[in-house]
This record gives structure tokens, sequence and C-alpha cells, in this order.
């Protein structure tokens, strides 16, 4: 079949949609360019432009392809052209119109692991693009074919409900291409749109000061730091947590938790709804001077992040209408005139009675060295700061002894991960500025104890890093 014969029949299978198209192909010796309308008719445009300035242009048309007595000013002389270094399968593409892929997009909602599978079509364009919508989480993947059978290279997204996806737009790298999708969820879906479309292919853009998500497709231009975006809330999936707690009263003989309510801690296994009460009754909703709304944020019983609002009412016992496996932070979320909480808020589970967490009076937030890294998500530590020293009697320097823990459930271990004896008569604060971030996987639980030869120490712990969606 000659050069011009398969651009016909590639014209004829790809413009389904009722638009002109216009293809520039580009020679050693001259440029060719096809217009053509949805049906390819004998009337439509062959265009040869020489690189030879001096050489006039030339027009005919399909009808002269297909009539013979005009194959050896047309057809044989436009072969000889591409004959002279021109692979015909790559053209330069200067003009392209969008084409809506009906065999790749779908609005049937699927069972749980179901898969939508979309029929391999010729591209003709130089991208794809694809969007969707559901309400069950699941992966899109696009496969890319030379010969519509063969499956040589998949693109995959996950697709989680809680978070806006981002239009895929793709550069096109192989002749065919199809769309599948996969419920990954056990459960039916009410609603599925996904939309696919041949089109020019262009990153999307974004405003200056958006969000950007981890793949999204697009050049960022603005001057930009990763940790100060991060900490502005400018990156999508990325966090970052500046963490610190205090145990004032550690006693020689036992090791006992970085955070202000102090004892012994282990991460809890079972979720529970939290009982908290204040020792003031100043910290009540609506009339209160102290605190009279909590902001909650930790993990749920599936570790995944949840935030709850609770009102308090002072010394009486107030529950959460959510089951908790951890708090990372509570905060005050709103006061009255006293500006912060009169008395200790004390957070213990229903159930089990075990401390989780405690808001110092006067503080408006919680002070432990304790944080939950939710499902599908790395913490990322890069700096840890401990302080001892010795409130009151006894004399003299002392041995403190200060450990990291992880408690991963999905291992059912919980491991020592730091160890630092400090002698208080050299020193007594400890810097750590590790050269590669220490990486806390996900659904563990990262924590610090102390432990002192001497009464009364007090011991202090800070620690940053980010919390970094997998995927």
């Amino acid at each position: 079949m000659s050069f011009i014969q398969e651009i016909i029949n590639g014209v004829t299978k790809t413009n389904v949609n009722g638009s002109d198209y216009s293809f520039q192909y580009f020679f050693p010796l001259a440029t060719i360019k096809v217009t053509t309308s949805a049906s390819p008719a004998d009337t439509d445009n062959i265009n040869i432009r020489y690189k030879d300035t001096t050489k006039q242009a030339e027009n005919f048309t399909f009808g002269d392809i297909t009539d013979p007595l005009s194959q050896t000013s047309a057809e044989t002389y436009v072969d000889e052209l591409a004959n002279q270094g021109f692979f015909f399968d790559s053209p330069t593409i200067v003009q392209e119109k969008i084409v809506d892929s009906t065999l790749n997009s779908t609005t049937t909602p699927l069972a749980g692991a179901a898969t939508f599978t979309g029929t391999f079509e010729k591209v003709m364009t130089t991208g794809i693009g694809v969007s969707m919508k559901t309400d069950q989480a699941g992966t899109l993947y696009i496969d890319f074919s030379p010969d519509g059978t063969n499956v040589d290279s998949t693109l995959s997204f996950n697709y989680q409900t809680d978070r806006i996806f981002v239009p895929v737009p793709l550069s096109q790298v192989g002749r065919y291409a199809r769309v599948r999708f996969t419920n990954d969820s056990g459960t039916l879906q009410t609603y599925l749109r996904i939309f696919t479309v041949f089109e020019p292919y262009t990153q999307l853009t974004s405003t200056l000061n958006g969000t950007v998500a981890e793949n999204f497709p697009a050049s960022v231009t603005r001057p930009t730091d990763y940790t100060e975006e991060v900490a502005q809330g400018k990156r999508q999936g990325h966090r970052t947590w500046n963490k610190w707690g205090f145990n004032e009263d550690i006693d020689s003989g036992s090791a006992e938790v970085v955070a202000s309510f102090g004892g012994t801690y282990e991460p809890p296994t079972t979720a529970e709804t939290l009982d908290i009460v204040s020792t003031s009754v100043n910290d009540i909703n609506t009339t209160g001077s102290g605190v009279q709304q909590l902001f909650i944020e930790g993990i749920d019983a599936d570790r995944l992040y949840q935030f709850e609002i609770v009102e308090m009412n002072g010394t009486t016992t107030v529950t959460t209408a959510s089951t908790w496996l951890g708090i990372n932070r509570m905060s005050a979320y709103l006061c009255g005139f006293g500006l912060t909480n009169a008395g200790d808020i004390n957070v213990i589970n229903t159930t089990s009675r075990a401390n989780l967490a405690q808001m110092p009076g006067g503080t408006s937030v919680t002070q432990q060295a304790i944080f939950h890294v939710q499902q599908n998500h790395t913490f990322l530590a890069t700096w840890l700061w401990v302080n001892v020293r010795k409130l009151s009697g006894g004399g003299g320097s002392h041995q403190v002894t200060v450990r990291g823990y992880v408690f991963s459930p999905v291992a059912n271990a919980k491991m020592e991960i730091y160890k630092q004896r400090i002698d208080t008569g050299v020193e007594n604060a400890i810097e750590l500025k590790p050269t590669e971030p220490f990486p806390i996987t996900e659904k563990s639980v990262l924590w610090f104890t102390a432990e002192s030869d001497t009464n009364n120490t007090e011991v202090a712990v800070r620690f940053s890093g980010k919390e970094v969606r997998n995927s």
C-alpha cells in the first residue's frame, strides 16, 4: 500500500466525529499537508510545498489518487518524496480535533472487585485525556498497544474518594490505547462516570497559589520550596507535623512516657470512644471563660485520619461520637475571655480507662511525644530534640535514658528505634538532624519514654517530620 493510501485509510478510520482534520507531514525536500472531512471525499485536498522556494506549490485531490491516469503525477510522486527518509507512522500533526471515545467511556456502575475494560482504538492524536468520578476507591489503567492486541505498557492511577481526582492528560505512546478501571472496594458503586477523549496533548495548568498533587500533570513555574509549601498546605497528600511533649515528674526506677499525663503507655489496639473532662468548671461550652470547644484529630479504627469537635461541659464527662485508636493533637477550637483552658483536660478511653491524651491547664494544646501514622502514609522524621533538667532535691548530676519506640500493628511488634543516655553533668540537651529522613511506615505509632536514676526529673522531647501519602 502506498504512503498516500495509508494516509487516506488512516483518516477514514479516525474521523468519526464529523470534524475536519488537517495533518502536516515533513520530508527532507517538501512538506505535505492533507486536509479532509469526516468522510473523505475525492475533492479533499493534498498540498505539497517544497523546501526549495523557487518551486511552485502543488495541489491535488483524493480523486487524483484513485484515478489511474493521475498516479504518476500524484501518488507515485508523493511516495518518492516519502521514501527520502520519512517514517509515515510518525507524523507531526499541526492541527487536531477532539474525538470522544465512546468505546472507552462508561456510566455503568461496577460491583465490588469488578472491572470496566474499554476497547483498543487506533489513536491519531498526540494525546489522550481521561476524567472520572465514582463513590468507591479503585485503580484506573491506561493500556498502550502497537497492534490493538498485545499490551506493551500500562499506566495506573490510584483513585481515592476523599480527594479530587485530577484529569489525566497523557502523551500517546502506542498506536492503540484503551482504558480500564477496577473497583477495589467490596461495595457496589452507586455511580460511575469515566470519560475518555483523544485530543492534542497539553499539560494542565494550576493557579499560582494552588495546591499541587503528587501526580499533577503540570509544570510548576512558581518559585517553590518543598518544605515551606508542605507547611502551607500547598502539596496535596503531604503534611508537616511538629510534635512536642514533656513529663515534669519522672522518678527513678521506671520508664515513663514523655507526655504530660505521664506513667506507662502502650498504643491501643482496639478503637474506643473517649471520655473527656476538665478539672475546672470554667471549661464549658457557650458560657465558660476557658475552653468551650475542642478540636481533636487522630486515627480511627481503620487507622485513617479523622477529626471531631467536642463541646466541653466543665467537670462533667463528655463522650465522643467517634471511636479512636489514637490522638495526634487536641487543641482549643473555641475559648472564652480567658483565652485558654482553665483546668487540665483529660482524655480517657471509655472502656479500658487508659490515658490517651491531656491538655494541661493554660496550654490550649496537648503536650505528648506520641504520633500515630495513618493508613497509606509514611512519616518522614527529620528532627529530634531532647532536654533534661532536675526540678528539686537529690543534688549533683544524674543519668537519664531516653528511648524511642515504634509499634507496628502489621507485624504486631514493638521496636526500639532510638536510645540516648544523657549525663546532666556533661550536657542536658541533645539534637539530632539525620542526613536522611527516618521513615515510620503506615499504621505505626511512634512515641518516646524516659527513665532517670533520680526522682523529680523533667524531660521534654520535640520532633518534626512530614506525613506523606504513599499513593
